[in-house]
């Protein structure tokens, strides 16, 4: 047996005097100093099992357990092995690494379970809001991100609600600007057209109707001016290439010329 499991077989009394040793060059010998204290459970009956050194300074691996039990003659043997990386490599092997592999394997499933709870409960939401999203570039109204799933969705969903919110009212704010500045060129444009086209037809002769449709026609045009200088200056504002310049004012004489104007 101990040829077949490469270990000592050593069958020791109660006092710790070897009584067999498979390799016969502990026979005789007292290992109660080497053996470890709990040698006093396979006395009572137990296993046990550790690591003891002898008297070369081996440290030795060693199971034990009764081998019979007959009044005050207790004997146990003992199957020993040299403390190896081999030998801890077995053991390992034997008895750690299969608990290990089944946790392993539940760790595993559990983990692919909770993989796919977390990818529906996130990406289902993510989906909606990626939806919603192409639609918003298509160039559709009124479309919002639904707000549903994690914290964190839900935090996304909303900024893009306040940014598309935002958005449509640039784009309604531009096209109302837009109507707005069509409205006022109309004005202009018609009397420079009016007044010009009385010249080119010859309707005016006199030289006071051809320097009152002039200065329409100079008054129209500088006022064109001043509004496209107007847009300009709302461009770069919204380019953020303004700087306002701010200083006091003194508002009597202000609020005095508006008066005068009235």
């Amino acid at each position: 047996v101990a040829s077949e499991l490469d270990v000592r077989i050593l069958m020791v009394d109660r006092t710790g005097q070897v009584l067999f040793d498979t390799q016969q060059t502990w026979v005789g010998e007292d290992l109660s100093v080497a053996l470890p204290a709990r040698m006093s459970m396979p006395m009572s009956g137990l296993r046990t099992a550790g690591t003891f050194v002898d008297s070369e300074g081996a440290e030795w691996a060693f199971a034990a357990e009764p081998l019979r039990r007959s009044g005050n003659d207790r004997q146990v043997i003992v199957f020993a092995a040299l403390q190896t990386r081999s030998l801890a490599l077995a053991w390992f092997t034997e008895n750690i690494l299969p608990s290990l592999a089944r946790a392993g394997l539940v760790a595993l499933v559990v983990s692919i379970l909770l993989a796919l709870i977390v990818s529906a409960s996130v990406g289902a939401p993510l989906r909606r809001v990626a939806h919603a999203v192409q639609a918003i570039t298509r160039g559709e109204t009124g479309v919002r991100a639904p707000v549903s799933g994690p914290q964190e969705v839900q935090d996304v969903a909303q900024a893009l609600n306040r940014m598309v919110v935002q958005v449509e009212a640039s784009r309604q704010s531009q096209r109302e600007f837009v109507a707005n500045v069509s409205h006022d060129l109309k004005t202009p444009l018609t009397s420079i057209q009016g007044f010009s086209q009385a010249l080119l037809d010859g309707t005016v002769v006199d030289r006071e109707g051809t320097l009152h449709a002039a200065g329409i026609i100079s008054e129209e045009a500088e006022r064109m001016r001043r509004m496209v200088d107007d847009l300009l200056i709302l461009a770069r504002f919204d380019a953020g290439q303004v700087a306002l310049a701010r200083e006091p004012v003194a508002l009597a004489p202000l609020l005095q010329r508006c008066i005068d104007y009235l």
